[in-house]
């Protein structure tokens, strides 16, 4: 549990003293970095946390590496997120593979936006922690990437 804590804590800190205070130094950017690789290596190494999980873990079993993956009839609702399946088990057929995939993707896409559309990124970052970070990041997993790709 402690280990889900520690980001919203950390965004809390950093958003007073970075986002109020509008102190700069060498850890603002540090800090970011730091709660980018753990939110990756977080999401990305959890064990059957969130409610869907179990679907895609069985979802992933069935899927094929890129070299033999074929498109069909069946693929035309989410040809991204199968692709990205494939891409996964090419790399291995375990499914936390898949997951750290995922989570670096969706991390990347997250900050990137948040980066390009405030300057209180701190607070942006508590307040997503707060309303929607781990629901769309363990739970929803083809939907949280559609959204941040056409944000």
């Amino acid at each position: 549990m402690l280990l889900y804590i520690i980001p919203f804590v950390l965004t809390i800190l950093s958003s007073i003293k970075y986002d109020i205070n509008r102190k700069n130094d060498i850890w603002e950017k540090y800090g970011l970095l730091f709660l980018f690789v753990y939110l990756i290596l977080l999401i990305g190494l959890r064990y059957e946390v969130g409610g869907d999980t179990i679907n895609y873990m069985g979802d992933y079993d069935w899927r094929v590496p890129l070299s033999q993956y074929k498109l069909s009839f069946n693929d035309k609702f989410q040809p991204g997120y199968i692709i990205l399946c494939s891409l996964g088990k090419s790399i291995s057929p375990d499914f936390y593979v898949f997951q750290l995939i995922h989570s670096a993707l969706l991390n990347t896409l997250l900050f990137l936006f948040i980066k390009n559309n405030t300057k209180y990124v701190y607070t942006s970052l508590g307040i997503i922690f707060l309303t929607c970070y781990f629901y769309f990041s363990t739970e929803i997993l083809r939907e949280s990437i559609a959204v941040l790709i056409f944000h």
